[in-house]
């Protein structure tokens, strides 16, 4: 007998069922090679027509894998989390820096320089967090346009809560920690502090925490009432699995917020992240089917 067991059943696009399916029967989808399936059931778009913008034929996939696959939500299994979602926008005092480098990535792209894409987002995503780039696209340093001073009325607000706060970038922690005295957990956390300060909070003898979202996996944050996301990675995955750290407790909602600079790529990104969720839950749907 084989098994497969995964939390994630789509991670970036229903491409991913193919290797799951090939390793357990080949005949359930019944294509010599990925190269045939992809040909069958993906479109590609973008500039240079590699990335996956929809799809063909999905109910086809949905009936040939259904009676194979068994699904079950948490709010299944009864152990689902109720979660509220709300988004606290500003506005960054250092606009003109941000569509200086818009403009500049604008003529880029047009330019065909479309292998840089993703550093063009990234900079512009540090931007909007605050972060003083040069000509040259490097970060000198770090000058607050509003995010840190947003950050702190939502601690002010939310006082009596248990936090956690995720955060992208090294340089996060870096102007997290001049700010607030709070224990700030990294990469370069030792394993031990790492898993005393976890212990800490669930025993809510710290208030705050703040972890870099990258390490959202192997660890429980049951006593978090509010979860305040700095900046956040791109896709849907690590989202799941950062807001999933706090789903272990039941008694109580969970407030995710999301720290928004107003038309920025901060928008496009939470926006990104909301659309890779419907797919997927439209997909789960196809399968009940």
């Amino acid at each position: 007998h084989k098994c497969i067991l995964t939390g994630t059943p789509i991670g970036k696009h229903a491409g991913d069922l193919y290797f799951q399916f090939q390793f357990l029967d080949p005949a359930i989808l019944n294509y010599n090679s990925y190269a045939d399936f992809s040909n069958a059931h993906l479109l590609y778009g973008g500039r240079e027509g590699k990335t996956v913008v929809a799809y063909s034929n999905i109910e086809e996939i949905s009936k040939r894998i259904s009676p194979y696959t068994v699904t079950m939500s948490r709010s299944e299994m009864g152990i689902d989390r109720e979660k509220i979602y709300k988004v606290e926008p500003y506005s960054i005092i250092n606009r003109e820096k941000y569509e200086q480098l818009k403009e500049k990535y604008e003529k880029y792209y047009e330019q065909n320089y479309s292998n840089g894409i993703l550093g063009y987002m990234v900079k512009l995503q540090q931007c909007a967090n605050g972060y003083e780039i040069n000509d040259e696209d490097e970060v000198i340093g770090y000058l607050d346009n509003g995010r840190i001073e947003c950050l702190k009325l939502l601690l002010k607000s939310n006082h009596d809560k248990q936090i956690v706060i995720y955060f992208k970038y090294n340089e996060d922690l870096k102007d997290i920690s001049k700010s607030l005295d709070i224990p700030i957990l990294s990469g370069k956390t030792k394993a031990k502090d790492f898993d005393s300060f976890i212990q800490k909070f669930n025993n809510c003898e710290i208030k705050v925490i703040a972890l870099q979202q990258q390490l959202s996996l192997g660890f429980s944050l049951r006593s978090a009432d509010v979860m305040i996301y700095y900046s956040r990675k791109f896709g849907s995955i690590s989202s799941a699995q950062s807001e999933d750290r706090a789903c272990e407790s039941m008694d109580k909602v969970l407030t995710i917020i999301d720290i928004c600079a107003m038309n920025t790529i901060d928008e496009l990104i939470k926006l990104t992240i909301n659309k890779q969720f419907d797919i997927i839950n439209l997909f789960k749907k196809e399968i009940k089917k």
